[in-house]
């Protein structure tokens, strides 16, 4: 393996990492009927000492609004009594339509009413982390729109009803839990392929299950020989690719300064985070920028926001070296604290003639406009997907219907991956079958981000999944944050 698929496969394990703590953080809110931001109330809980942290629908994970008619639905599907089960899982969604949860095991239990000697429903497993409710909904909404579509369509798979199998995990930093909930999903024959992440892939390439992996936990050494695990999303280095040839070519911009956050990876070593180092991804940044293909520059400034010098003379510093433009790397905590050091930075920008602002898609959430407000103006990210990206794409007009309002990337993530494991399964229901049809070239299924087609290694490919946002001012309507009147739009070409 060269140094630049090494750069490459270390670079998708730290934006994984990411990704999966930003379960436990943001990455983007859902809209409620009631509501013009990206945000629903942090007002739910969560039940995370069920029997076996598995459910089809005997087990209630997400309790925020909880009624009656759930619980008994659930209660009845315990007992076997599936047409009880339908009647008040109806009933509960018709009282709470933004409850993703209810509408899979309504799902569920339909599939359990219609099926056949001949057609048995055709299970797939999700890994659901119990982080916040707010994200443990963004998760389920992206399988349970997938399913619900699938199920009321006519020829389903080949006939056949889909379930979806939940497996709820509520420490995501506790390896052993996540493999023994991978290790029953797999033990189960019925189940066919799971949604969700694993720090050992092996055991799903050893076992011959497909996982279409919303986050990347593997180690470099894991990706060799692996064929059963599948990526929602393309490798980092398109997104560093495709954001420094908006800097270069784009704005024009020639020189950049990059500034980061350094106590973040000292955060992830202690919380037992993946220990890949956060200079790799910025690494991939910078080779990017420096290619031949782009030949920009990046200044030799220190700006880290865990250190001790002001951010007015760090901005100071970063002129005098020649920098046209700041590309941003700020840890979780930072972008949670609005007095955080890398707040500070931006605003004192501002003050000093606002150089601009590119970014990681981990920036890509409400916070930072409600943080940010006019200090972010026209930043840049590149990111894995906008409600605008494909109009006519019947998902987010789908999801506007069954959530009442936007969703988060996540959503859309999560959706894609079940996406293409369903075109996968029309084709071949079987485990070893399923992967032989996503690993063919000619293999394409169609997502919330467009085009979902696998490299070799199992990566999605670039087109349709990596697009270029940008913080622009709004009056009102949808996507636009309450507090700063601004939004992310989408950078068409």
């Amino acid at each position: 393996m060269n140094e630049k698929e090494n750069i490459r496969l270390l670079a998708s394990f730290l934006i994984a990492g990411s990704l999966i703590a930003g379960i436990l953080w943001l990455l983007g809110r859902v809209v409620s009927p009631k509501q013009t931001n990206n945000q629903i109330p942090n007002s739910g809980s969560l039940n995370a000492s069920s029997n076996d942290n598995m459910s089809l629908g005997e087990e209630i994970f997400i309790t925020k609004n909880n009624s009656t008619e759930k619980a008994e639905g659930s209660k009845a599907f315990a007992k076997g009594d599936f047409s009880t089960a339908v009647r008040q899982f109806t009933t509960a969604l018709n009282k709470n339509r933004n409850d993703p949860e209810t509408l899979i095991y309504l799902n569920n239990a339909n599939a359990e009413l219609n099926k056949s000697q001949t057609k048995a429903p055709i299970k797939v497993g999700v890994i659901l982390p119990l982080g916040t409710v707010d994200q443990a909904e963004e998760t389920l909404r992206g399988v349970a729109q997938a399913q619900d579509a699938l199920n009321n369509s006519r020829d389903k798979i080949n006939g056949a009803w889909l379930q979806l199998q939940i497996a709820a995990i509520s420490n995501f930093r506790d390896t052993q839990a996540i493999e023994s909930l991978n290790r029953q999903l797999i033990d189960d024959p019925r189940i066919l392929a799971v949604v969700g992440f694993t720090r050992e892939p092996s055991i799903y390439n050893d076992r011959k299950l497909v996982m279409v992996s919303t986050a990347n936990l593997s180690s470099r050494q894991s990706f060799q020989g692996q064929q059963y695990v599948f990526y929602a999303t393309p490798s980092p280095d398109i997104f560093s690719d495709k954001l420094a040839e908006y800097i270069v070519e784009k704005t024009g911009i020639k020189n950049i300064a990059i500034c980061k956050d350094s106590s973040s990876q000292q955060t992830q070593d202690r919380s037992r985070e993946p220990s890949v180092n956060r200079e790799t991804l910025i690494k991939l940044h910078q080779d990017s920028i420096k290619s031949s293909k782009y030949s920009g520059k990046v200044t030799n400034t220190n700006c880290d926001f865990s250190d001790s010098t002001p951010v007015s003379d760090i901005l100071k510093r970063a002129r005098t070296d020649g920098a046209e433009g700041l590309l941003l790397f700020p840890g979780y905590r930072s972008i949670n604290n609005p007095n955080s050091k890398f707040f500070e930075l931006l605003r004192e920008n501002k003050i000093q003639g606002e150089l601009p602002l590119f970014g990681s898609q981990m920036m890509y959430n409400s916070r930072m406009l409600k943080y940010g407000k006019e200090n972010l103006n026209k930043m840049v990210l590149a990111v894995p997907w906008h409600w605008d990206a494909n109009p006519d794409n019947p998902f987010s007009t789908e999801a506007s219907r069954l959530w009442g309002g936007e969703v988060s990337p996540r959503t859309a993530i999560v959706y894609d991956a079940l996406q293409a494991i369903i075109t996968g399964l029309r084709e071949d229901s079987t485990r070893e079958g399923l992967q032989k049809t996503l690993s063919k070239p000619d293999f394409v299924a169609f997502g919330a981000a467009g085009r979902i087609k696998f490299s070799p290694a199992g990566v999605r490919d670039r087109e349709g999944g990596v697009f270029l946002v940008r913080v622009e001012p709004c009056s009102s309507g949808r996507g636009c944050d309450q507090d700063s009147q601004l939004r992310f739009n989408l950078i068409k070409n």
